[in-house]
């Protein structure tokens, strides 16, 4: 079968970059491997040739993705700074920079930061629906918007702000600007936010909305796939690879900040896109280990 300008195109690249023959031929029979499957389908009828289609364009995309891994420094590093943070949160022995958070409510007044509060909210944008609360198993009202801001003066501009909502047992991240070099961290203003309304130790789920972050959004792109959802389970190379974005290291600070090592962990990260507008949505959920 004549190569099409797909399998041209990507056996042209891998030949510009020098890499092993070993992962050329890889790539290239799995691919050639489909298209002959796809073959055997052409005198069958509408219905049974269209999934082998769906098939081979999965299949495309996968050796894309795969060529990706190979090439991608940055999803390389990632994931592994996600595996090293899965390490630090498990295990007390592992030598953690992460200190716990001294930082209060009252602290944060001190230090000219402005506090708003609104309590009986309901869910941010892209939540709010009865059948999206029953598939997450999260209360629709009830939550507490919690805005911490701080301003620079010579500029007449917001120079930190977190922006979240939180229930006992949920937390929302809307939004986190972190733009000078002084300040509490984002992980710190995350347990302050959700002490207004309970103990830390109740905390299970923490959602970041409509994720827009240059860093994490590509990660996540890689990990969907062709899939609307994916769940990534402890301790696989997809956790790791979102542990390590740049929203994923917020959470895992958070969780070393606030319980210590060896105390909670993220036990599963859920992605997907919120299908009007295509945002990305993250969960994180918590256990003790």
């Amino acid at each position: 079968m004549a190569e099409d300008s797909f399998s041209r195109l990507l056996s042209a690249r891998l030949r510009d970059l020098g890499l092993e023959d070993d992962l050329t031929s890889r790539l290239m029979g799995r691919f050639s491997n489909n298209d002959d499957a796809e073959d055997e389908f052409d005198a069958s009828s509408d219905e049974e040739s269209a999934s082998p289609a769906i098939d081979n364009a999965r299949l495309r995309f996968e050796i894309a993705a795969e060529l990706t891994a190979e090439l991608t420094d940055d999803l390389r590093e990632a994931q592994e700074t996600g595996a090293r943070l899965q390490q630090m949160i498990e295990d007390p022995q592992v030598q953690c920079s992460v200190l716990p958070s001294p930082l209060t409510l009252s602290s944060l007044a001190m230090d000219d930061w402005v506090i708003h509060r609104n309590h009986n909210e309901r869910q941010p944008h892209g939540f709010f629906c009865g059948n999206v609360s029953s598939a997450l198993d999260i209360p629709r009202y009830g939550y507490s918007l919690v805005d911490f801001h701080q301003y620079d003066w010579p500029t007449n501009g917001i120079s930190n702000l977190w922006r979240g909502r939180v229930a006992p047992g949920v937390m929302f991240i809307e939004n986190i600007e972190r733009r000078g070099r002084t300040g509490p961290w984002s992980s710190q203003l995350m347990q302050v936010a959700y002490e207004t309304v309970a103990e830390i130790s109740t905390l299970r789920t923490i959602f970041v909305a409509n994720v827009v972050n240059r860093d994490t959004v590509p990660a996540a792109e890689w990990v969907l796939g062709f899939e609307q959802v994916q769940v990534c389970e402890f301790d696989t190379p997809e956790y790791h690879l979102l542990l390590g974005t740049r929203i994923g290291r917020v959470i895992a600070y958070f969780v070393l900040g606030a319980y210590g090592q060896g105390i909670r962990r993220i036990s599963r990260i859920q992605i997907w896109w919120h299908t009007q507008e295509e945002h990305l949505q993250m969960r994180f959920d918590l256990e003790d280990i």
